[in-house]
């Protein structure tokens, strides 16, 4: 049920407004990657809640509300590899390519294979440009508690799934399904937001931008109290 309402039917990625992008990459620990423990890769496009006033098609609950600076999140693209990690170099490198405008950040959890990966991206030509963000996940141990934040995200409307995306229906799969689905690898690519879902601003790889005053145009704009003159 959370699923079908965090989801936003009429809305497509290339429809959302401005923003930046991250890569989630959760990498197999195992030699051969071939059953249940595999690559979940997921592309997600954040924006900021003033931006998201006004879109056609983009109707969240309590948007006006909300701090011009909360951070929303869309994914736009899953993808489970059932491969070694350096079969997922090459997608990654090509995802990045393709986006190379977007992408701000590409986040990786902190396991053994990470030290691997931090020295292949810092070698990459777009190594500037993107970000390379190791994440520490606090409930790795316990299966149940890695979905937690991503639960009270959909749960505050901090991360709605557009209508149509490539992965869309595998990722819900998982999602639906955990911990008891063929693969947790794309659940824990997702679990890397956990830490930020809630946190205004600036996340790993993307800095905060200014947000100018409200006008009296913007859903923001309070008018200033008025001020009553003494009488003398």
């Amino acid at each position: 049920k959370r699923l079908r309402e965090s989801t936003l039917f009429d809305i497509l990625p290339e429809n959302l407004p401005k923003g930046r992008k991250i890569i989630l990459w959760d990498p197999t620990s195992r030699a051969d990657a071939k059953t249940g423990d595999w690559n979940g890769i997921i592309l997600v496009h954040v924006t900021t809640a003033e931006r998201c006033i006004g879109i056609p098609g983009l109707e969240i609950p309590g948007i006006a509300d909300m701090p011009p600076d909360t951070n929303i999140f869309f994914p736009v693209q899953a993808r489970e590899i059932r491969g070694q990690i350096a079969e997922c170099m090459e997608y990654v490198a090509d995802l990045i390519y393709e986006n190379s405008e977007d992408i701000a950040a590409l986040w990786v959890e902190n396991t053994m294979s990470c030290d691997a990966l931090r020295a292949w991206a810092h070698q990459q030509h777009w190594a500037r440009k993107v970000r390379f963000v190791p994440i520490n996940l606090k409930s790795r141990s316990k299966k149940q508690q890695r979905l937690q934040g991503i639960q009270v995200g959909m749960a505050e409307n901090r991360i709605f799934f557009p209508g149509k995306f490539p992965g869309r229906d595998i990722l819900l799969k998982r999602l639906s399904e955990f911990p008891k689905s063929e693969s947790d690898d794309l659940p824990d690519a997702f679990a890397l937001l956990t830490n930020f879902i809630m946190k205004r601003g600036a996340v790993p790889g993307i800095e905060a931008e200014k947000v100018a005053p409200p006008g009296p145009d913007s859903p923001y704009w309070k008018p200033p109290p008025m001020r009553h003159k003494r009488r003398r």
